[in-house]
Formats: C-alpha cells, sequence, structure tokens
C-alpha cells in the first residue's frame, strides 16, 4: 500500500507559492487571454442588442414566439439574445479550434443559459405572482429590481422608436 502525501512540504511544487509567485504558466496565460478575447468579441456582439430587439421584437416562451410588450417582455427577451449571441460566439470559437477559445466560449455561453433561465423565472413571477416577484427582488436578490429597471428603459426605447 503506498502512502503519499501530495499537499506536504516544498519539494511539491504546486503548493509552494514561494516558488510558483510571479510565474504563470503558458496554458494559464493561454487561457487567460482567449477568456478576455472572447469576453471583448461578445461585447462587441451584444452592443447592437437594442437594434437587434428592434428589428425582432419577440421572445420565445411555452414552445412559441411571442411579441414583446412590456418591460417584462423585455427581460425574457435580453436573456434569450444574450443567450444567442454567446452560444454563436461558441460556434464560431469551435470553427477557429482553438481549445482555449472554445473552453472560454462554452463558459460564457453557460453562464447566459443560466441568465436566461433566472431571467425567465424572475418575468414568470412578475407576470403571475408580483408580490412574491417584489419580496424576493426588494429583499433577497435586489440585483433583479435594477434589471427591471433597464428592462424598462429598453422597453421605453423600442417603443418610442416604434411610435416615430
Amino acid at each position: 500500500m503506498f502512502n503519499i502525501n501530495f499537499m506536504k512540504g516544498p519539494e511539491n511544487s504546486f503548493n509552494n507559492s514561494e516558488t510558483n509567485e510571479g510565474k504563470e504558466s503558458s496554458n494559464e496565460t493561454k487561457e487567460k487571454e482567449a477568456y478576455e478575447e472572447i469576453a471583448r468579441y461578445f461585447q462587441e456582439k451584444a452592443v447592437n442588442e437594442e437594434e437587434l430587439l428592434r428589428e425582432h421584437p419577440f421572445f420565445r416562451s411555452q414552445g412559441r414566439e411571442w411579441k414583446i410588450t412590456s418591460a417584462i417582455d423585455c427581460i425574457q427577451a435580453k436573456g434569450q439574445l444574450d443567450l444567442k449571441l454567446a452560444q454563436e460566439v461558441l460556434a464560431e470559437a469551435r470553427e477557429q479550434e482553438d481549445y482555449w477559445q472554445e473552453k472560454a466560449a462554452a463558459k460564457l455561453t453557460a453562464f447566459f443559459e443560466a441568465q436566461e433561465e433566472l431571467f425567465s423565472r424572475y418575468a414568470e413571477l412578475r407576470n403571475y405572482h408580483a408580490q412574491m416577484a417584489e419580496i424576493i427582488g426588494g429583499q433577497q436578490m435586489p440585483e433583479l429590481e435594477e434589471i427591471l429597471k433597464e428592462a424598462e428603459k429598453l422597453w421605453a426605447n423600442l417603443n418610442k422608436n416604434n411610435e416615430q
């Protein structure tokens, strides 16, 4: 039977902070650069979100498309659009056949999948159980109220441009 302690003493360079301090492996550097590049690229794609929503003012729910008619709908539409853009970034990263780019894009997509789910659930609460949504948004997750405020601004902008 082997009794190996991988966390023991300085002979294990993986946990020796003095040895590794200030040193970044080439893989860590590639990964960091890939995450920064993917984040910048996503940000570039997301700059036109309002225009994209104006061109296609719909969101999907219950297996079909619905026209955006309120700020709550904007929350769902934005979550779905963010996810769609992240999926496009992932598809492009896969075409590049760069492991680090693909890994970063996959993490980005996973994040926006979770965001889309959160936005969808929050919109559902707002539409059907407003009192619960206010309690959760006000006390447990005040950032949801900020999301609603941003959605109200987006809805006002989309509405303003539709009236012209």
